[in-house]
């Protein structure tokens, strides 16, 4: 039954992209920010700078934008190598390939970040692929085109072998974060010391694995590439002011030193940093890995609504606390009221067209959703 679901599934996809991609064009769902990549992978593979401005202008103004300037791509080169497959068709084709491996990875990504739940009861595959499919941010993320969900799957993945201890496995998983690392930049520093203070070296040797192996090789092919990313990160766009703490200080503070939107996240890192070198806590992935979540990517120096899908495993603990029997029924509907709450805030600035700036209050209220449901409730918390 299960395979003849998923020919039946395969055939009407076919059907429906035969019939889209006639009309499929720049400017439509899952385009605006695919168009960045697209551009840069093709400077990339000509042997010219993928992070120029003013040639990946020229490119995005042959498939239709009509933007004043170009929407630049920021992460790493090896970025384009590991979707070099998808970035490869024209834009059409390539946009919409993009969009179904989207929804495929924020499935997995669900997948992972249920197998890491604290509390509560287990979701089933298809409620967590439901509520995964109803976060906003993951909304955000699938209308734009952007890439945030390969750092979901790179969290989520890592906290899961983590917590099964396959730490080879975990260390991969991590290496995918390194498309927007500053995003979950907690997660690299509680990671980085349970390497070295519990001898978790298979873990670092996973991750360099992937990261140096992806850099050589892309080094390889288009040589000068990494000279290119490093100039481009020397001068970082100060002007966005993301929906984070630090954009909001910017925001609250005009004229401020733009430099002060890094500011939370030095303090969140070394106050933890800290924390871990004089208390030396034993480290339980499943419990410790979404407060991280939670507290890495409000703090984040740079960070956009779309980003905050890496808050989806404790979404799916909230949703987990909802469906657990062994509730009282009143807690079950306040969890309930609090998500469809937060969803619908969301939802409405969306709508609105609101700035993304004022999406920074998405991540400290799912925080304390998470505190005052999960955290009170779990008996992980209480051990």
């Amino acid at each position: 039954m299960t395979a003849l679901a998923l020919i039946v599934v395969v055939a009407l996809g076919a059907v429906a992209l035969r019939r889209v991609l006639p009309r499929y064009r720049y400017g439509l769902t899952g385009t605006c920010d695919w168009v960045e990549y697209w551009s840069a992978a093709r400077l990339m593979w000509s042997g010219q700078d993928p992070y120029d401005p003013g040639s990946m202008l020229r490119i995005q103004r042959s498939v239709g934008s009509e933007l004043p300037g170009p929407i630049l791509m920021w992460n790493p080169p090896w970025l384009l190598l590991w979707l070099s497959p998808v970035l490869f068709p024209s834009f059409p084709v390539s946009a919409l390939g993009w969009m179904g491996l989207n929804i495929a990875l924020l499935l997995v990504g669900a997948l992972l970040a249920r197998g890491v739940i604290p509390a509560g009861t287990r979701l089933e595959p298809r409620a967590a692929w439901l509520a995964a499919g109803l976060f906003v941010p993951a909304l955000f993320a699938l209308k734009s085109g952007q890439t945030s969900v390969i750092h979901l799957v790179g969290a989520a993945g890592f906290l899961w072998c983590a917590t099964r201890g396959r730490d080879f496995v975990a260390g991969l998983f991590l290496a995918l974060t390194s498309v927007k690392p500053h995003v979950v930049y907690l997660l690299w520093i509680v990671a980085a010391w349970w390497v070295v203070v519990r001898g978790r070296w298979w873990m670092a040797v996973g991750a360099a694995t992937l990261l140096i192996g992806s850099a050589v090789i892309t080094e390889t092919l288009w040589p000068g590439v990494l000279a290119d990313f490093r100039r481009a990160v020397a001068h970082p766009p100060l002007y966005w002011k993301t929906p984070t703490v630090g954009g909001l200080i910017r925001t609250l503070s005009p004229g401020i030193d733009p430099r002060w939107q890094f500011a939370p996240s030095l303090l969140v890192g070394s106050g933890t940093l800290a924390y871990l070198m004089v208390r030396r806590p034993s480290i339980d992935w499943r419990v410790v890995g979404p407060p991280i979540l939670l507290l890495s990517v409000p703090t984040a120096a740079y960070g956009w609504s779309f980003d905050q899908i890496a808050l989806l495993p404790a979404w799916l603990s909230l949703v987990s606390g909802a469906l657990d029997p062994g509730r009282s029924p009143k807690a079950r509907a306040g969890i309930l009221a609090t998500l469809i709450l937060i969803a619908a805030i969301a939802a409405a600035q969306s709508i609105r067209r609101s700035d993304e700036v004022t999406f920074f209050w998405f991540g400290p209220a799912l925080g304390l959703a998470y505190m005052a449901w999960v955290c009170n409730g779990s008996t992980y918390f209480n051990k």
